[in-house]
């Protein structure tokens, strides 16, 4: 998969035809979910605040072939995503895509590149990292620090974090939790395996 801290969601028009208007999430320039069309810019916005609330929930996930629909509660579908080399790969997909979801920027065909990538500089347990969102979830920590995020109900994670050294206490996430992120924030994240 690609790399989850330089996400974003685009904002599509295709111009004349009945339905210009779509979103995108892209990773690293490339398209992973696309929208189904809508009439108005507004039905964009609606659709993304929509999924931003319900990609939660894990059976608004429909799969087909290592690929997934994403529904809304009435069971329509919002948009579906490009086709994954393997079930693993996509199963990834599906885990990041609610943090994404909540953390990416929207941006629109005309916004400025300099606005897109803005890079932080942030440090996860004494260790400096490059940001490159104006957000970070707390999954999206985990990835950072230990390259990937494992469901296993044996493996536990722990995040805090404080906007600069001389804070006082850290302040504790939680899994789908999302902080504005600042330039030289800390973070100390832990992995207990309990198997």
């Amino acid at each position: 998969m690609h790399d989850e801290r330089n996400s974003y969601i685009a904002l599509n028009d295709a111009g004349s035809n009945e339905a210009p208007h779509s979103w995108s999430l892209k990773i690293s320039g490339a398209t992973i979910f696309s929208s189904v069309g809508f009439v108005t810019e507004e039905g964009v916005r609606n659709c993304i605040k929509k999924t931003q609330e319900l990609s939660r929930e894990r059976s608004k996930f429909i799969i087909v072939d290592n690929t997934f629909e994403f529904h809304d509660e009435d069971s329509s579908v919002l948009g579906k995503s490009i086709q994954f080399t393997s079930a693993d790969e996509m199963e990834k997909a599906i885990h990041v895509f609610h943090g994404q979801m909540q953390s990416s920027s929207i941006i629109s065909s005309n916004d400025s590149d300099e606005e897109k990538h803005h890079t932080f500089t942030i440090f996860i347990s004494g260790e400096e990292h490059q940001w490159n969102k104006k957000t970070i979830s707390f999954e999206e920590v985990v990835i950072e620090f230990f390259g990937s995020y494992d469901n296993n109900p044996q493996i536990s994670y722990t995040v805090e974090y404080k906007y600069k050294k001389t804070d006082g206490q850290y302040t504790s996430m939680a899994a789908g939790d999302v902080v504005e992120v600042k330039n030289k924030m800390r973070f100390e994240v832990d992995k207990t395996d309990r198997s």
